[in-house]
């Protein structure tokens, strides 16, 4: 849907293993940990949003792949009739 390239996601996987790390390093008291618990789940659950959205985005680019294919067909098509119509002028009038 955003179009969002793969980089993207691996660098917010990257970013969500680096906080847990700290968290689970941290070792501070208890309230401490909670909070970055809640933190660690509201990250995991953009980063799954971000996912699904990278997923429906998938439909899109078959249809534009599609798409690409269709206009390089008429552009094949389009450049043989161009060549078709020089060719003769070229080659000049028949004799007989």
């Amino acid at each position: 849907m955003f179009g969002l390239p793969e980089w993207v996601v691996i660098v917010v996987v990257f970013m969500l293993a680096g906080s847990v790390a700290r968290a689970l390093a941290g070792g501070g008291g208890r309230p401490a940990r909670v909070k970055n618990v809640k933190e660690l789940e509201r990250r995991l659950l953009d980063l799954e949003d971000a996912q699904r959205q990278l997923g429906a985005g998938a439909g899109d680019t078959s249809e534009l792949e599609r798409r690409i294919a269709e206009l390089e067909e008429r552009v094949d098509f389009a450049e043989r009739m161009l060549a078709k119509q020089r060719d003769p002028d070229r080659l000049g009038p028949l004799k007989s």
